[in-house]
């Protein structure tokens, strides 16, 4: 005869686990892929692609076009919230989205001080937090990105770029 009531192990589950386990995730995994899949059918695409790559491309653009571009700079507010179509239309001049979600602006403005080729429109988005300069921010990083890729250029990446303009 027992002389606890409480003991819990005689009530414990038995049987296969993992096998459950890992049915669970394949299930869920399935599932996610066939959302994904469906939604890109439907015609959902990411809405932005963040990259230092992306932003490097773009920079090179903004270097390239001269007086014909209008460059946005900012951080997630005018990534996210303007137009480009609308901008491109209403100003007759090509948008570069050169701003960067998070992160001042000083580095990629100073970057684009110091191209002699920069010579269209900037519009700056200034929120107040982002008026104080932040040590190891993201832009200061992509900036050193795009100025390495300019000394090592590969030549497909050039071709890509002048494609796409």
């Amino acid at each position: 005869m027992r002389l606890s009531t409480s003991s819990s192990n005689d009530r414990l589950p038995t049987g296969h686990w993992l096998s459950v386990w890992i049915g669970v995730i394949i299930t869920a995994l399935f599932f996610i892929f066939f959302f994904e899949i469906k939604l890109r059918h439907l015609g959902w695409v990411p809405s932005v692609v963040d990259s230092k790559e992306l932003w490097a491309d773009e920079r090179r653009k903004a270097s390239g076009l001269g007086d014909k571009a209008i460059i946005l700079v900012g951080s997630s507010r005018i990534q996210l919230d303007v137009d480009l179509d609308t901008v491109k239309e209403m100003s007759h001049l090509q948008p570069v989205q050169l701003a960067i979600d998070g992160s001042p602006f000083y580095p990629v403005l100073e970057s684009l001080a110091n191209d002699k080729n920069v010579t269209g429109t900037v519009i700056l988005s200034v929120t107040m937090p982002k008026v104080m300069t932040q040590k190891k921010a993201r832009a200061s990083e992509w900036v050193g990105y795009y100025n390495s890729q300019l000394k090592n250029e590969v030549p497909y990446k050039v071709i890509n770029n002048e494609i796409r303009i």
